[in-house]
């Protein structure tokens, strides 16, 4: 027998090696070949066009003329251009009889040019192409008022006919498209006053209409500013200057009149708060901890009786009349806007900011004094007649109590703060700014300027 010839047991293969790597050998070329394959397409798909052509877009439908028209006429309403939007407006409904927008538009104009016959025969078309239909209802009830107790106003036939519907809310009503807001008082005032003023009075008021001040007004505030004599006007330039966006040579020597002035004004009120607060902020950065001296001075600040003597109306009704003269559309809501530079909210505001400031570099110990001078202050913002006033007075007192570690009365503030954010937001379901009636504008402006916390509670339905 022939032996057979046998490999060293240390050479010899396990069993299944040799399938094993046969195996492996065929997966590692498959797996080879699907990426050769897959940079293939990777490439494939880089080089083409189609990869970096954009999609091609549908163009969009061009918007239907009648309303184009009708929102041209929504911005003549607002720059006050009354025959240009009538204009406008009549087109518009010629051509889409039934374009809701245009109709609620026209019986609005119709509403507040007296034209009462012209007003039902927008109404009645208007309800008959809308759905929903308490805006038109809530128009159908003004006019009645308007024909029947003129007297009355708009202001509370608004507010009548809106309650009698229901408090609806119109904030998302698309009977009021185009959405023709109560406008910005730089939507219709000149860009350059000087040219609408006939006096110096006259010239103020048109430059605190703006809710921005321009350099060239700011440097006219400046020289201005050490001849006024009224309180309400002092306060309303000094606030209107400190925040003004200026060359810092501009902002320094405006600091330093204000400082001047408001000087002589504390000294003239020695019981009252607001200058002496807006003083703090003329000597110091908004953004600055308050030092040992300040800390004193706010303490004797905090125990004055009054927290101002001014009167934010009567800086109104001067506004408004000059405004007038001066022939700017919507008087009334440009005087508002110089009325609001002249109350507390500003100060309020200083006080909150530098309070974050210094209230960082205390221990929770250490702030009771703070929490002392915060409440104080605050429960009298709080008491003030406008919704800004009345927030920042709330939170002043919120962290006040926190800073004094008064975690109920803390909670009894924040309370009260949730509730006035609710009559807020419940008042404003009215949309009273979005309805293209000048008229009311201009008397929810009056309103608000005499006492807009009572306005709201009014549209609010709170007694």
């Amino acid at each position: 027998m022939l032996a057979t010839k046998q490999c060293p047991l240390s050479l010899k293969a396990p069993i299944g090696a040799t399938d094993s790597g046969q195996v492996l050998g065929w997966a590692g070329r498959l797996l080879l070949a699907l990426c050769v394959l897959g940079g293939a397409l990777v490439l494939a798909a880089l080089l083409s066009p189609r990869i970096w052509l954009p999609e091609p877009v549908e163009p969009s439908p061009p918007t239907p003329r009648p309303v184009l028209l009708t929102e041209s006429a929504g911005q003549a309403v607002i720059v006050g251009d009354v025959a240009l939007a009538r204009k406008q407006i009549d087109e518009a409904v010629a051509e889409d009889p039934h374009h809701a927008p245009a109709l609620l538009l026209q019986a609005c104009m119709a509403l507040e040019s007296g034209d009462f016959s012209a007003a039902r025969v927008a109404l009645t078309r208007l309800k008959s192409e809308v759905p929903e239909r308490r805006g038109a209802e809530l128009l159908e009830r003004l006019l009645v008022y308007r024909t029947r107790a003129p007297e009355m106003g708009w202001r509370q036939a608004f507010l009548k006919a809106w309650t009698e519907l229901g408090r609806p809310g119109f904030l998302d009503s698309p009977l009021l498209l185009p959405r023709v807001e109560l406008p910005a008082v730089q939507d219709f005032m000149p860009a350059h006053v000087e040219e609408h003023a006939t006096s110096a009075a006259g010239r103020l008021a048109l430059v605190l209409a703006r809710p921005r001040i321009p350099q060239e007004n700011a440097r006219w505030l400046v020289e201005q500013l050490p001849t006024l004599e009224e309180p309400g006007w002092v306060l309303a330039t000094s606030v209107a200057l400190l925040p003004a966006n200026v060359p810092p040579a501009l902002h320094e020597k405006a600091r330093a009149v204000i400082r001047r002035r408001l000087s002589r004004l504390v000294e003239a009120s020695p019981r009252v708060m607001q200058p002496r607060l807006l003083l703090l902020w003329a000597e110091a950065p908004e953004w600055a901890a308050f030092s040992e001296q300040e800390f004193t001075v706010l303490e004797a600040i905090a125990a004055l009786p009054v927290l101002s003597d001014t009167s934010p109306f009567q800086i109104f009704l001067e506004a408004r009349a000059r405004l007038k003269e001066a022939g700017i559309p919507h008087p009334g809501i440009g005087a508002f806007e110089a009325a609001l530079w002249s109350n507390t909210n500003w100060s309020a505001y200083l006080l909150l900011d530098r309070a974050e400031s210094t209230r960082s570099l205390l221990l929770p110990g250490a702030r009771h004094r703070l929490g002392r001078i915060l409440w104080k202050i605050g429960s009298r913002v709080s008491q003030q007649s406008t919704h800004l006033e009345r927030m920042m007075g709330l939170q002043l007192m919120e962290d006040g109590a926190m800073d004094m570690e008064d975690e109920a009365e803390r909670e009894r503030v924040e309370h009260a703060r949730k509730e006035a954010i609710a009559l807020f937001h419940s008042a404003d379901q009215a949309d009273l700014e979005r309805w293209p009636l000048p008229s009311l504008w201009e008397e929810v402006a009056e309103a608000r300027a005499r006492d807009e916390w009572g306005h709201i509670r009014e549209f609010a339905g709170t007694p």
